[in-house]
């Protein structure tokens, strides 16, 4: 999970001005999570990813969901890639950082049990 200030660090890192360490949230049993296509992507935003994914050569696709968990909304974003996590993951944090607003942004790999399961129904916004 990618949060204002974590995306604010990944920022001063790529900019030499800080260290930043990756957060690994689990989801706690018995939580109630709701996803959705979005049916507009922020002003951006789809344009920084894309850029981001584009220049990753791993990456196969990725997914764009709103999730709304326990009362609480934010954007998840699966992605289907071979390769490193925390690079390619600053790398999206990066790129999307100043057009998140007050949303936080989750990353997961689309091989986590939890995509498995919830992400089928979904389209990709992209594919390499």
């Amino acid at each position: 999970v990618f949060n204002r200030s974590m995306l604010e660090a990944i920022r001063m890192r790529s900019e030499g001005r800080s260290d930043w360490g990756a957060a690994t949230r689990s989801i706690e049993k018995g939580s109630m999570i709701c996803l959705g296509q979005l049916s507009e992507y922020p002003a951006g935003l789809e344009d920084a990813l894309r850029r981001c994914l584009t220049a990753s050569p791993g990456v196969r696709e990725a997914y764009l969901l709103l999730m709304d968990k326990d009362g609480a909304t934010s954007y998840l974003m699966a992605v289907d890639f071979e390769g490193a996590a925390v690079p390619l993951f600053e790398c999206i944090g990066g790129a999307a950082m100043d057009f998140l607003g007050d949303m936080s942004l989750n990353l997961i790999p689309c091989d986590s049990d939890f995509w498995r399961e919830a992400g089928s129904e979904f389209q990709p916004f992209y594919r390499k």
